[in-house]
């Protein structure tokens, strides 16, 4: 690969259409300070093989400035020796490039497909809360309208701003807790003690809390989008019937 193909692929990269990091990067970085166990380090050792005899490649070497990451096969390690992010990771690759050899192998690739062609990390910070707000603002007006014409407003347009936000954000959701289901099985099968498992457990569920939390920001600007919309609309049709009331 070429320097300027080496850049091209981490812009790419850094622009969002990865799985694993975003939102949760913060979390990952501050693990990552921390040394790792000694028991942690050898497990990441066993993982890397795992994942190159399964036919993803491993970059020991880039450093991408979020953490380990995955896309397109690859599996950036940033350096790290802390199994539990890296099991994770290795969890997305499984989900995006393993053959489907059961039904809980199907839904996981499934979600992951929709989630890395949504974007992968953007489809929390930007996708899902773009469509959001343009639901809630289409809701805000119809409920506008209809109050207006003295009609009660269904509940499908009452909540369909939050509803159309979660329902894009669902497969990323979806596949960040797949993979890291995946990942924590594929930690125990290397020998992970239950110590070690209990502490990955609360680390990565953690990562997760961020985007679960997001999910939550993103239906209340959609209800603020939803609100403000209601009130132009109202204050613009009570003027438009004021003006026929005074003809």
């Amino acid at each position: 690969m070429t320097p300027v193909q080496k850049q091209k692929e981490l812009l790419y990269i850094f622009g969002g259409t990865v799985a694993g990091q975003g939102i949760a990067g913060p979390i990952v970085m501050k693990h990552m300070q921390k040394q790792p166990s000694e028991e942690s380090a050898k497990i990441a050792e066993k993982l890397k093989r795992l994942a190159s005899k399964r036919g993803h490649e491993v970059d020991n070497i880039t450093h991408i400035g979020m953490g380990p990451a995955y896309h397109n096969n690859k599996i950036y390690t940033s350096g790290t020796k802390a199994a539990d992010v890296l099991s994770h990771e290795i969890g997305h690759a499984h989900y995006d490039k393993r053959k489907v050899k059961s039904v809980g192998d199907a839904v996981g690739k499934a979600v992951h497909k929709a989630y890395l062609k949504t974007g992968g990390m953007m489809n929390h910070i930007a996708l899902a809360p773009t469509a959001g707000i343009i639901a809630g603002i289409r809701s805000g007006k119809k409920a506008a309208e209809k109050e207006a014409a003295g009609e009660k407003e269904s509940k499908l347009n009452r909540h369909s701003g939050w509803a159309t936000g979660l329902a894009v954000q669902t497969p990323g959701l979806a596949s960040e807790a797949i993979a890291t289901k995946h990942g924590l099985d594929l930690m125990k099968k290397a020998g992970a003690s239950k110590k070690l498992m209990k502490a990955s457990r609360k680390n990565l569920g953690l990562a997760f809390g961020t985007y679960a939390g997001l999910a939550v920001t993103n239906a209340g600007m959609s209800e603020l989008a939803r609100g403000i919309a209601y009130k132009k609309k109202k204050k613009k049709l009570e003027k438009e019937n004021k003006k026929k009331d005074d003809k």
